[in-house]
């Protein structure tokens, strides 16, 4: 064979192989674009929350390239998320085969063989995550909730301090086993003594809990040691202070009085000074009084205050000292209900109609689903003679009545009977004066207008007066001079109509 048949033979041979590799090529290129396709899709349809479309590319990648271990693990966890475990698993173990070291996908088994009752399996893993990866928090957190979901607090607590030995756990943890161990209050007390020397920065915070737990483990002696020490030190910590405050009221007056004074009279916040008497009125109604007084004259634009002062005027009877308080309040807290129906209730008292008109009005627009609101807003409207309004806002109110808010209707009954006598109506007023006279609220103020409507229709024929006069201590005194006044004004044909 010559040297030219020779080279045209190689030659020929080149090309063959260059063509078989060229297609070879092209073929691998063509599934590698399919891959990439088919995973990127797949990212796309979980990202729209479209799992079963996910699912099902996320198994074709998987397919078109076996050894990639994260179509596999992303199938996996959307079969998790579905709660289809044994898929799931099966996946998931593709992907370790590939990369058994990746902490996600042990994960994601550990959290398979928890959801399939095999937490032994679950905690296999996470222990060899843990030696594996001391510095890694996931595992810890993992076999943490596994120990305390299976009540194993022995094994919690172990991984616990072993977990800070690297970390810092997130505080759930903490007070989970803190409270899980609490039917046992000298192993909580202990506990929570190693987390004090653990954490100097929590200090106080750790003190805290150990004086209560030391008082639950009968450990008195601890829990004076602590509330000493801090009293001693001058703590200014206002939660420890006000433990140390019902501790010592409770144990030693001399030093609980020391404490309330150094809080009332120094610059301790707010709060803190709120909270002492609040204290006070349940062991001394008399230093409440003072307290909240001298909190008032020194806060009067705290709305929190002024309404602990309003609520003490009210019940002294103070109801213009209440009034101007509830005004204080409102000004910065207009979504307060209990404030609100003090404010109306105090202007209700000193017969501030037309301001109690126009704070309903304003109450109405932040709160306007409290039908006692109603109430006193169409019982304004109505002693200022607005008997339209008045009549929208009972109406308005009347469908937002429940079936057992019976107080309240008792009250909207009056006050549409009360509209139906403003706009003389007498028939319509006298049959729901009658059914109010059965109620415990309206009995004898009913009882009064009907008397009066029967007066009008019979034109003055009885003495009416007399009549209502039979149960005159019934009536609050304000509303039987208003009825004289009425009866005077229909007698002498007075066209002022009002409510007494």
């Amino acid at each position: 064979m010559t040297s030219e048949v020779i080279q045209k033979y190689i030659n020929i041979k080149l090309l063959v192989i260059l063509l078989f590799l060229t297609i070879s090529h092209k073929a691998k290129s063509q599934e590698t674009h399919k891959f990439v396709d088919a995973f990127y899709d797949a990212g796309i349809q979980r990202i729209y929350e479209n799992d079963e479309k996910a699912i099902q590319l996320y198994e074709e990648a998987s397919e078109l390239n076996p050894k990639s271990s994260a179509a596999h693990y992303f199938a996996a966890l959307l079969y998790f998320n579905n709660k289809n475990f044994d898929n799931s698993i099966f996946h998931v173990k593709k992907a370790l085969k590939i990369d058994s070291k990746q902490i996600w996908y042990n994960i994601l088994l550990a959290k398979n063989y928890e959801k399939t009752n095999e937490p032994k399996l679950a905690e296999k893993i996470y222990k060899k995550i843990i030696k594996e990866n001391p510095a890694e928090d996931i595992a810890y957190k993992n076999l943490l909730d596994l120990y305390i979901e299976q009540d194993e607090i022995t094994k919690a607590e172990s991984i616990y301090k072993e977990y800070r030995k690297y970390l810092y756990p997130d505080l759930k943890y903490q007070m989970t086993l803190y409270f899980k161990m609490f039917d046992q209050p000298k192993r909580a007390l202990k506990f929570m003594q190693y987390i004090r020397e653990e954490s100097p920065n929590d200090s106080i915070w750790c003190d805290r809990i150990i004086a209560k737990t030391a008082n639950f483990a009968e450990n008195f002696k601890e829990e004076r040691n602590i509330y000493m020490k801090y009293y001693k030190a001058g703590c200014k910590d206002s939660k420890m202070l006000i433990d140390m405050y019902e501790y010592f009221q409770a144990n030693d007056k001399s030093i609980a009085e020391s404490l309330e004074n150094q809080m009332i009279n120094s610059d301790a916040d707010i709060e803190t000074k709120i909270k002492i008497a609040k204290l006070q009125k349940k062991e001394n109604p008399q230093k409440y009084v003072k307290t909240i007084t001298k909190l008032a004259e020194q806060y009067p634009d705290n709305w929190t205050v002024m309404e602990y002062f309003a609520e003490l005027s009210y019940r002294l009877k103070n109801y213009e000292q209440a009034n101007e308080a509830c005004k204080k309040a409102f000004k910065e807290n207009k979504s307060n209900f209990k404030l609100n129906l003090m404010l109306l209730e105090t202007s209700k008292i000193l017969v501030k109609y037309a301001e109690m008109e126009k704070f309903a009005d304003t109450v109405l627009m932040y709160m306007p689903n409290q039908t006692m609101l109603y109430c006193y807003a169409s019982l304004a409207c109505l002693k200022n003679g607005k008997a339209d309004k008045a009549k929208d806002l009972i109406l308005s109110g009347k469908e937002l009545f429940l079936d057992d808010d019976d107080d309240i209707k008792v009250c909207y009954n009056y006050q549409m009977a009360s509209l139906n006598f403003l706009q003389k109506n007498y028939d319509k007023a006298l049959a729901m004066y009658k059914g109010l006279e059965k109620t415990r609220k309206f009995m004898y103020k009913a009882k009064a207008m009907r008397i009066i409507i029967n007066w009008i229709n019979n034109k003055g024929a009885n003495d009416v007066i007399e009549e209502i006069r039979n149960f005159k201590d019934q009536l609050p005194s304000a509303f039987y001079y208003r009825v004289k006044q009425l009866i005077y004004n229909i007698k002498n044909n007075k066209n002022e109509m009002f409510l007494p």
